[in-house]
């Protein structure tokens, strides 16, 4: 299948590169939306690892449990949770908590979830409300907004911050994604692309980012002694979407 696949993966990769560096736009939001539209043919019959009648739930701890019990495999990146519970609400409709919990628990293969998985779960729906996914009235649930544009550009820059890795640098491009994921979005597209690439250049001209070429970090405090307004007095006049080159010769 995946020789089948590469050509035309390749012509179609190649075709809307355009001008353009191929190893550039492949990275790009925009060219993963061109790929996403090609409609290559399934073989007959599917490989093994796809021919399954049901997509494979994460996984669990299961064989090491007393039977009727069930927690979740300790590898699974929480953001992958959250990125579950934005299309549970995805109609908009006002929800109980307890019967979210209960869809929660069966998208993720949970159907009999022992007392601390409970409360893993719980955990998930907390951090949804707190970065804004969700809001929360008593034990009534539901989703906040569909689209990032809707959300206030502070609260996006409180979340991206806090989606940052603590001290280490990023590149831009794995930290937009990362960001995607924090608010729930499994996919990055041009308007996530965008909002986000504005709200870094406006965290570099808040001196709450430092950038060092493609990458970036939280604003690391600076020694005593240091003029740590430098960066922030050469960007203080830059809007919060100029243009990238600008920021990095600022910066």
């Amino acid at each position: 299948m995946i020789q089948d696949w590469e050509p035309q993966i390749d012509k179609e990769l190649r075709r809307s590169a355009g001008s353009r560096m191929l190893s550039e736009w492949a990275k790009k939001a925009d060219c993963w939306e061109v790929i996403q539209k090609l409609s290559p043919q399934f073989p007959n019959p599917l490989p093994p690892e796809i021919s399954t009648p049901q997509s494979t739930p994460i996984t669990t701890h299961d064989s090491l449990m007393p039977e009727g019990e069930k927690t979740l495999d300790e590898n699974i990146d929480p953001d992958e949770l959250v990125c579950i519970v934005r299309p549970l609400f995805s109609d908009g409709a006002e929800c109980e908590r307890d019967a979210e919990f209960t869809r929660l628990a069966s998208q993720i293969g949970l159907e009999n979830p022992n007392s601390h998985t409970r409360a893993e779960i719980d955990s998930v729906l907390r951090s949804a409300v707190q970065r804004g996914i969700l809001e929360s009235s008593g034990d009534v649930i539901q989703l906040t907004t569909r689209s990032i544009a809707d959300y206030s550009r502070d609260h996006l820059k409180v979340q991206f911050l806090a989606s940052l890795p603590q001290s280490d640098w990023i590149e831009r491009d794995d930290a937009i994604r990362a960001f995607a994921r924090w608010m729930g979005f499994r996919r990055t597209g041009s308007a996530i692309d965008e909002t986000t690439r504005s709200l870094i250049n406006g965290l570099l001209r808040d001196d709450r980012l430092e950038s060092m070429r493609s990458r970036i970090r939280k604003r690391v405090p600076v020694e005593t002694g240091t003029d740590s307004r430098t960066v922030s007095s050469a960007v203080t006049d830059a809007p919060d979407d100029a243009p990238q080159a600008t920021l990095e010769l600022i910066s």
